[in-house]
């Protein structure tokens, strides 16, 4: 699943980015594999995606949200 396929509330892990360049930016913001995201709300427009990772706040575009494979975060 893509980032940009999440509804509002639902939470997923960072699995893998399809860009290796935006990914790596992502990685230094502190967005990595592994990383717990919840999609928090998107714009009016619905061309800006409002996200927790890890707890920290973050937009995105939904272009950048369309790169962003998600995996479905299990509870233990």
């Amino acid at each position: 699943m893509r980032l940009s396929e999440l509804k509002i509330g639902q939470k997923r892990i960072v699995e893998s980015f399809e860009d290796s360049q935006m990914g790596g930016k992502l990685m230094t913001m502190g967005m990595l594999p592994g990383s717990l995201i919840e999609l928090v709300r998107k714009a009016s427009a619905g061309k800006t995606f409002y996200i927790k990772v890890n707890g920290y706040g973050m937009a995105l575009r939904v272009s950048e949200a369309s790169k962003i494979f998600l995996k479905e975060a299990t509870v233990n």
